[in-house]
């Protein structure tokens, strides 16, 4: 059996179609954001979010936001489940809801509000997990060891997976693994080295499908880790 008929010939894409694939080109499998780069823009009133990364394909995208005091929390960007982290300040909800800094939360609704100048994470994935509020206080997180020097903490937060924080006591390494989906890392605290780049507190790193990551080493100061694995999604969006 041929793969084509013989007489018919093969598919040439247009120059100008062709030079903007190659100018594109692959992902890269390793994506460094320091903490300084980057933009801020005005999303609304009193809000500013920096992009750190944006796949209109699989609905993954992921915001660093700053809130004003009296600020309202704003929508996404695209549809589909909503996690966030508290990075500094407080959110204040319906009743008496509230997210502190070390707070993570899912499908919140209703309406939130800064009470004061507060920064947060947002991972927006796709698909939409079923209508439900999920609430991971620090207060009540659970750390579980998970070789010496390092413990881990797991907030369920609709996100697959979960939402992962990795405490790293100075020199501490965690273990070589593969990435099936997209990886993301956020310094919280302290400093690490990734890949052979030193990450301080507020750098961003992402890794693709199929890379690995080599030992990571916590620096002198130790290191917290926000950490977030979402496998791509198969089906069209």
């Amino acid at each position: 059996m041929r793969d084509r008929d013989a007489d018919v010939p093969p598919l040439v894409p247009p120059p100008a179609l062709r030079e903007r694939v190659l100018a594109v080109g692959v992902p890269a499998p390793m994506t460094f954001l320091r903490s300084s780069q980057g933009f801020w823009l005005d999303t609304s009133d009193g809000v500013q979010a920096r992009f750190l990364y944006r796949d209109s394909r699989d609905r993954c995208h992921t915001r660093q936001l700053a809130l004003s005091a009296g600020a309202r929390l704003p929508a996404p960007e695209v549809a589909g489940h909503v996690a966030l982290h508290v990075l500094a300040g407080e959110l204040r909800g319906p009743g008496s809801q509230r997210l502190e800094p070390g707070d993570t939360a899912g499908g919140l609704d209703g309406e939130w509000r800064a009470a004061t100048a507060t920064q947060l994470i947002e991972f927006v994935t796709a698909p939409p997990e079923p209508s439900r509020l999920w609430l991971a206080p620090h207060t009540t997180a659970t750390w579980i060891p998970l070789v010496e020097g390092i413990r881990v903490r797991r907030d369920e937060v609709g996100i697959p997976g979960g939402l992962l924080l990795i405490d790293a006591a100075p020199g501490a390494t965690l273990a070589e693994h593969a990435h099936e989906g997209v990886e993301e890392l956020l310094v919280l605290s302290g400093s690490c080295v990734v890949e052979g780049e030193a990450l301080a507190t507020g750098d961003y790193h992402r890794a693709a499908p199929g890379s690995v990551h080599h030992p990571t080493v916590a620096g002198a100061d130790g290191c917290r880790l926000l950490c977030v694995h979402r496998p791509l999604v198969s089906e069209p969006v």
